[in-house]
């Protein structure tokens, strides 16, 4: 009987050539190609997440923080304006009290 080989002659008979891949011939190996084929692809997607996560972070942080100086500054202005307003009134009411003072002499 004549042993069998694996290894085959190219087109043009030259070098011989083991059949490709031989190592995926088995059913076990393909499972474990395809599981490790499926958890790449899955650590490659969890590492993309938890980057657009410290990004979107990174961007409701510059939002908050933007939006918090605005309300700051809403106040002084709201503060500023009571400020003038008792001002006005309490000049106005001043200078109503002497022209009706000086009116009524």
């Amino acid at each position: 009987m004549v042993p069998q080989s694996r290894e085959t002659h190219g087109r043009d008979g030259g070098f011989p050539m083991t059949e490709p891949l031989s190592l995926f011939r088995s059913f076990r190996a393909k499972i474990l190609l395809g599981y490790g084929a499926a958890l790449a692809v899955t650590a490659l997607i969890f590492v993309w997440s938890i980057v657009n996560l410290l990004t979107l972070g990174r961007a409701a942080d510059s939002i908050l923080r933007e939006n918090y100086k605005s309300i700051l500054a809403a106040e002084h202005m709201i503060n500023n304006i009571e400020r003038q307003d008792s001002f006005c009134e309490t000049a106005g009411a001043k200078e109503w009290v002497e022209t009706d003072a000086a009116s009524s002499v």
